[in-house]
């Protein structure tokens, strides 16, 4: 049954699939809002679902594909944004490419992680720090939709990951960093790939990794996408080159899309940002 969303002309809903996941989907079984994307296909979106105690940072919107047209079981696709640590959220840029992967037969998700009070003073240790936070707020995501795989009839073995700016940082660091790395957080086993977005790997003194000579990487570690603007002042293009170096150093698949005179989030390059993560994860 469809059921056309209120003030949005042309864009229709799951009332059925909306009804069962308040009771299967969130805890409590509080409701939900979902809506269609914006060409009109009938994707379902969960928004502000709850995956844990924080009524702002344990927040996430899911983007179902409409099973019609693209049966399951789907890949996962779980997104973190950017913003230093201290400002961003999972709306946005990051609805529109989650819509998109969506279309695609993709189940995708935004989520939001803690964030810190402004300015952070130091690189070392504020910035660390707010990225062990944000990957443990990762980690509690993905053990949130991992354990509603048989729901969403996702792909347990297609789970991918992927973030922009501050938002990659935590994608990569929550998968490719070792105990040491991370103050004795393991890297995250069981995710199929990862896609940077003008993003970058930290050492514990808080620095990109860039020429430092060390390898982060190790063989067993997920496929890494890389897209980054050639003329970003914010996280350097070099960052994305540096990751991709440990990677091939290390055998692990790698992709660089250069967006070519481009600087840091460009957005406005949606088509070709989506097609990429897109293809890396159908690859």
């Amino acid at each position: 049954m469809k059921s056309k969303l209120a003030g949005s002309p042309g864009r229709s809903i799951s009332i059925a699939l909306m009804l069962t996941a308040a009771a299967l989907f969130l805890p409590g079984g509080k409701a939900l809002q979902s809506g269609p994307n914006p060409a009109g296909d009938s994707i379902t979106v969960y928004s502000n679902v709850s995956y844990g105690s924080h009524p702002l940072y344990h927040l996430m919107d899911v983007y179902v594909p409409d099973s019609s047209i693209h049966p399951g079981p789907y890949p996962m696709f779980l997104v973190f944004h950017g913003g230093g640590y201290v400002t961003g959220s999972k709306d946005g840029a990051l609805a529109t490419l989650c819509t998109r992967l969506a279309e695609a037969g993709i189940v995708a998700a935004s989520a939001n992680y803690t964030l810190q009070t402004p300015p952070l003073a130091t690189w070392w240790p504020d910035t660390i720090l707010a990225s062990l936070q944000a990957v443990s707020d990762a980690r509690r995501a993905i053990a949130f939709l991992q354990a509603r795989a048989g729901f969403l009839d996702i792909d347990p073995a297609q789970f991918f990951l992927g973030g922009a700016s501050a938002g990659s940082a935590v994608a990569l660091n929550t998968t490719v960093m070792d105990p040491v790395d991370l103050g004795g957080l393991p890297g995250l086993d069981g995710i199929a790939g990862i896609a940077s977005l003008w993003g970058s790997l930290y050492d514990l003194e808080g620095h990109l990794t860039t020429n430092k000579g060390v390898n982060y990487f190790q063989a067993d570690d997920p496929p890494v996408s890389c897209i980054h603007g050639t003329l970003d002042q914010a996280i350097p293009y070099s960052a994305s080159e540096e990751i991709v170096r440990q990677a091939s150093e290390s055998g692990v698949y790698n992709e660089i899309h250069p967006l070519e005179g481009e600087g840091h989030s460009p957005w406005h390059r949606m088509d070709d940002i989506a097609a990429w993560i897109i293809a890396f994860i159908e690859r």
